[in-house]
């Protein structure tokens, strides 16, 4: 099973966050966060309709999150600086109980910065969720 969140900002940095001198500033960049994946969120199951369920995460479950950062520039960012920037993000996930905690036994994090084949919009975000305990047709791995 399978959830794909598209957001059309970049996560932010590890600089940009390391510079914000004041806790509230990281506290309402974390609300924007959330904002944005639920947001997507209701895009996604509003694309799936009424059909079967767009995304049932048992507890315990173990997810695979691959956060894809797309820019116009494949080194915009170096890699402390990709993976840092995704804690906002990941904050929004389990807010939202997408996943069940942002350790490292609950999920498997895999980061991607590739450029973006589009023009418009220039930066955007793409998160994919996948669950870790059974494959396509339901069998137990």
């Amino acid at each position: 099973m399978r959830l794909v969140l598209r957001i059309p900002f970049p996560t932010p940095s590890l600089n940009e966050m390391a510079n914000v001198r004041s806790p509230w500033n990281y506290k309402t960049t974390r609300e924007r966060w959330a904002r944005y994946v639920t947001d997507a969120w209701f895009e996604a199951k509003a694309e799936a309709g009424r059909g079967p369920s767009l995304w049932h995460r048992p507890p315990g479950c173990k997810v695979r999150v691959t956060i894809e950062r797309y820019t116009r520039t494949e080194n915009a960012l170096d890699v402390d600086n990709l993976i840092g920037g995704f804690k906002p993000v990941l904050d929004a996930l389990r807010t939202l109980a997408l996943v069940d905690d942002d350790k490292h036994a609950a999920i498997e994090l895999l980061a991607r910065q590739p450029k973006n084949p589009f023009r418009y919009p220039m930066n955007w975000t793409q998160i994919t969720l996948q669950r870790l305990d059974a494959g396509e047709n339901g069998e137990a791995r």
